[in-house]
Formats: structure tokens, sequence, C-alpha cells
């Protein structure tokens, strides 16, 4: 593993903040929860050495959904019990 400085995530954020606008909406699923997920995933890449790929952030994205669409919230919202 290696490190990751905040300049190299922040390099992908454009790319991150493209898609989340894509993803918007979908499932129940925020902008701000999207751009999150997008740049947890280029910073896992990064961490691990592999490459960040439209493709590899855009399936974090999916995730996201998925979980979304199941759960029904969002970050810093609390689950519903029951």
């Amino acid at each position: 593993m290696r490190d990751v400085s905040n300049e190299d995530i922040a390099a992908y954020r454009p790319l991150c903040r493209k898609l989340a606008h894509r993803y918007e909406g979908v499932g129940g699923a925020e902008f701000d929860d999207l751009e999150q997920e997008g740049l947890i995933a280029v910073w896992q890449l990064l961490r691990r050495g592999f490459p960040v790929s439209t493709k590899a952030v855009e399936d974090r994205l999916r995730d996201w959904i998925r979980i979304c669409r199941r759960q029904g919230f969002a970050y810093g919202e609390e689950p519903a019990l029951g």
C-alpha cells in the first residue's frame, strides 16, 4: 500500500463530480454522497496501486445506489428501525 495525498485525490474530483451529477437521484442517492463515494473509490484505488478509471468509480457509485435502494437512507441519516 502506498501513501496517497489529498492532492492526489483532489485531481480526480472533477471526474467524481461529473459522475455524481450523472447518477444523482437514482435510487434516492444524493449528489454529496455520490461524490464522497467516488472520492473514496479513488483513494482506495491509488492506495492499492491501481489506475483510476471511470468504470471503477462508476462501480462504486452503483454499489452506493444499491445500498440506498435497499436501506432507504443516505449519509448522516439514521436508518429506519423496524
